[in-house]
């Protein structure tokens, strides 16, 4: 009679029961590939790799066969363990945002709303400021080519002005 027991701490489990003329037939555990091997079958097995985060599976892991990864090409990330493939990173520009963080190969890009360049705002204030200047320069010209006697008789003008209109109304 033959027995062999597979065993979870070698990564086994029973495939087929042993028989008076057959031994026990054992095969890796889910998620585990055999690594010896004899004619009754695995003798001891492993688990399949685990692509870390920046990596996807380049080949999945079979009975016999470890998992393989590779690392995510550049403008493409995976932020999970065991990822199937790397995804694009967000491109900023083409959804109008401004790229906050560049992406890596675990992270995506980090987009924000596009800030008014600094060039624009110093542009306008300069452009106020200028406009605000020429009004200034106007009036001080126009003050100075206009005679004092015309101003005061303006004025006087507008004193008599409002003297009539008190007697009046009294």
């Amino acid at each position: 009679v033959f027995i062999h027991r597979s065993s979870t701490d070698l990564g086994l489990k029973t495939e087929r029961e042993c028989t008076p003329t057959s031994d026990t037939v054992c095969g890796p555990l889910d998620h585990h590939y055999c690594t010896k091997t004899d004619n009754k079958g695995c003798t001891f097995a492993q688990k399949h790799t685990i692509c870390r985060p920046g990596q996807f599976i380049l080949h999945s892991g079979t009975t016999l066969t470890n998992t393989e990864c590779g690392d995510c090409p550049d403008k493409t990330f995976s932020n999970e363990s065991f990822s199937a493939y790397c995804k694009p990173h967000t491109d900023c520009q083409s959804l109008g945002l401004q790229e906050i963080t560049a992406g890596t190969k675990t992270l995506d890009s980090e987009c924000g709303p596009r800030n008014i360049p600094v060039s624009i705002v110093i542009s306008c204030l300069v452009s106020v400021l200028l406009a605000l200047a020429v009004i200034l320069a106007i009036i001080f010209i126009l003050s100075k080519f206009l005679p004092l006697s015309e101003r005061g008789k303006k004025m006087a003008t507008d004193l008599t002005e409002r003297e009539r209109m008190n007697s009046t109304s009294q």
